[in-house]
């Protein structure tokens, strides 16, 4: 709960855009599916997501304070300029769409670090983890539901076609959640989770969360959830060991633990167990499947082969940045350069595409570089920035955008605090002592 000194603390405009932001990501997927049947206004609720992000520009001010990156987001604007009227693209309204999306993460992340002392994340912590509990245990009513219940329903079933599935369930995840892209939250979770060891948060409040997360990412039935969740808990193990084992071994979590058991046994211990285990058998069986037909490896190293032999006819600078946007293409029409390279699915493919090679080097410069101007230890910069360039669609999926770039500047934030305290306590030390 916050403290008195917080609670006399008031929320500024930076953190109301941020929560703003979170907050839409987290139900334009359930308006989308639950409560507009027309195509219109689906396809407006999803341009507005894909200009969420920017909405920190109506902060007075904020972009006036950049000192850091300026050249580096300049260049990346003219690359993006390249894109737009690229002499190849299908409409100049794909470009302007494409700019908007490649530019959503960096963009935030930018704005971030050149106004980081603002964000005082403290303040709003206790929404974000309300906020995940009631998430999570929606997801958790949703995989206890039959697939062809109301709550598993697609957004759009004549494009998917049948419920997907994991174990005897419909998986929690994608357009036919209760948020459009429910494992680009469980990516955010992960860091949530993370800033609650940081910030030594109430101890049951943090471990329940930790395996609520843990849960939910086998109900998704994605094996890159999975991994991403388990690989930032053993950054967690090794950056934060002493906050861990203090939250494990906190003698205040006894009782409320036993309180939990005893719902659980009257609950029925036996349903939790099924569900749990239900969740678990489904996705190794999903991965195991993975496994045999080579699925799982080409996801892993199909893009890099893809990246070295990129078998289009325009890879300096592409067809025009948004060409490969589904959207766009729904509603402006498909280039035919694209319909030439025919098969695609690997982001980087799709950003060689669209921008060349030129937008794929920049790209992965602009990552380097925000990384480089995190707080986070240096193990973490290395896996997030792989992550982020490799394995995760942060570009065409504007809801994994969304929540990497709110996961990743809420736990920097809590390293920086960490550090600005640590030098002030300095500071005041040496002052007493002279």
């Amino acid at each position: 709960m916050p403290s008195g000194q917080l609670e006399k603390e008031k929320i500024n405009i930076y953190l109301k855009v941020f929560f703003g932001i979170y907050l839409f990501t987290v139900i334009s997927g359930g308006l989308r599916k639950w409560f507009f049947s027309s195509k219109e206004l689906d396809n407006f609720v999803l341009f507005l997501q894909i200009i969420i992000p920017y909405s920190f520009l109506i902060i007075k001010g904020g972009i006036k304070r950049w000192r850091v990156g300026v050249r580096v987001f300049s260049f990346l604007c003219f690359v993006f300029f390249i894109g737009i009227l690229n002499p190849l693209r299908p409409s100049f309204y794909h470009g302007l769409l494409g700019a908007l999306l490649h530019g959503s993460l960096v963009f935030v992340v930018f704005f971030y670090i050149n106004n980081r002392s603002y964000f005082k994340f403290e303040l709003i912590l206790d929404w974000l983890v309300y906020l995940g509990f009631f998430q999570l245990a929606l997801v958790f009513f949703q995989y206890s539901q039959p697939p062809d219940s109301l709550i598993n329903t697609y957004a759009d079933v004549e494009a998917v076609g049948s419920i997907a599935t994991v174990g005897n369930s419909a998986r929690v995840t994608g357009t036919f959640s209760y948020i459009s892209g429910f494992t680009a939250f469980l990516f955010f979770h992960s860091f949530l989770v993370w800033a609650m060891f940081k910030y030594k948060y109430k101890s049951i409040y943090t471990i329940i969360l930790l395996l609520m997360g843990m849960v939910a990412c086998f109900m998704s039935g994605a094996r890159s959830a999975t991994y991403l969740y388990l690989i930032l808990f053993l950054i967690i193990c090794f950056n934060e060991y002493k906050a861990l084992r203090k939250t494990v071994l906190d003698f205040k979590l006894i009782l409320p633990i036993l309180i939990i058991a005893t719902f659980f046994v009257g609950y029925g211990i036996d349903k939790i167990r099924y569900l749990v285990e239900n969740a678990f058998i489904g996705f190794a069986e999903r991965r195991d499947r993975g496994i045999q037909t080579g699925e799982e490896s080409f996801r892993i190293f199909g893009d890099l082969n893809e990246v070295f032999n990129f078998r289009g006819n325009y890879p300096i600078i592409g067809v025009g940045l948004g060409s490969t946007y589904q959207g766009a293409n729904k509603l402006f029409g498909t280039s035919p350069y694209v319909l030439e390279y025919g098969f695609f699915e690997s982001e980087l493919t799709r950003v060689i595409l669209e921008g060349g090679y030129l937008l794929l080097i920049t790209r992965a410069f602009v990552i380097v570089y925000l990384i480089k101007q995190l707080f986070i230890p240096v193990n973490a910069k290395i896996v997030i920035g792989i992550v982020l360039f490799f394995f995760y669609s942060s570009i065409f999926n504007i809801y994994n955008a969304v929540f990497a770039a709110m996961g990743i500047i809420l736990i920097d934030y809590f390293y920086y605090r960490e550090m600005t305290l640590s030098h002030m306590s300095r500071l005041k030390y040496n002052k007493v002592r002279n």
